[in-house]
């Protein structure tokens, strides 16, 4: 029985790689809709696909509390209790809120110096999170700081081997990883930066669920803290005749005080 079911995984795993693969390529030819369609197909058949409808993503920007910022980030996916603002069909995330940003291309091997660009802007941006108190003394808060960057690409470096040797080229120098895991979805490619999941064919979009399920579980069991937004932000000073006079945020308790 347990075999007939992984073989209806794996038979719906290879149709949506078809599916994602069919789609992508049928708008490969007009250049100017490449870059948008490749989110948007994504976004489609895969993300709707595998999770909930209220596991909340979108594209936008995020912030963190000292005065970093992304830049437009193809797919944000929410913590679930921090705060996010609309700005019409983007978003402003407060990094807090960020579970892992996935950066979406058409073509790796030609969009890979997009792709470390993308990945530093993002990797500069810290969160101010902590593990709840538990007993497993394993846990380490440093990691948290960093937003896990997962890349996509529909096409380029579509063996396993290939993948690993750019992800470790990529994330030479750096403490902690400059670009977490990669996904090739044309020949199905699925890597991480440490090496403890890769996947291939149909299964590669399987891990790549797994790796990002495994994120969302992990800020399940933090603390966010958002004081140093309220604290760093001055009141702008009201019109005359339009409510209270400029201030500032003061104290732990986030009292006002007038300037």
């Amino acid at each position: 029985m347990a075999q007939n079911h992984n073989m209806l995984l794996q038979q719906r795993l290879l149709g949506l790689q078809a599916l994602l693969n069919a789609v992508h390529f049928s708008g490969s030819l007009d250049a100017n809709a490449v870059k948008g369609a490749a989110r948007e197909h994504f976004v489609r058949y895969f993300w709707s696909e595998f999770f909930p409808a209220n596991q909340r993503m979108s594209s936008g920007q995020i912030i963190d509390s000292h005065g970093n910022d992304s830049g437009q980030v193809d797919i944000a996916i929410e913590f679930g209790f921090g705060p996010s603002f609309a700005l019409g069909d983007q978003r402003l995330y407060l990094a807090e809120s960020v579970a892992a940003v996935i950066e979406v291309k058409s073509n790796l091997a030609a969009q890979w110096g997009e792709v470390i660009t993308k990945a530093n802007q993002v990797k500069q941006l810290k969160r101010d999170i902590a593990y709840l108190q538990t007993h497993d003394t394993t846990q380490d808060n440093k990691h948290l700081k960093d937003i896990p960057f997962v890349v996509v690409g529909y096409d380029g470096y579509g063996d396993i081997d290939d993948l690993a040797r750019k992800l470790l080229k990529a994330n030479q120098g750096h403490e902690s990883p400059l670009i977490d895991a990669a996904l090739s979805i044309r020949r199905g490619a699925f890597v991480t930066s440490d090496g403890s999941l890769q996947a291939s064919g149909g299964h590669s979009l399987l891990g790549l669920c797994a790796f990002i399920t495994k994120q969302i579980g992990a800020v399940s069991r933090v603390l966010p803290s958002f004081d140093r937004y309220v604290k760093s932000t001055p009141i702008p000073t009201c019109p005359p005749g339009q409510g209270t006079s400029a201030g500032r945020i003061i104290g732990d308790g986030g009292s006002w005080s007038p300037v």
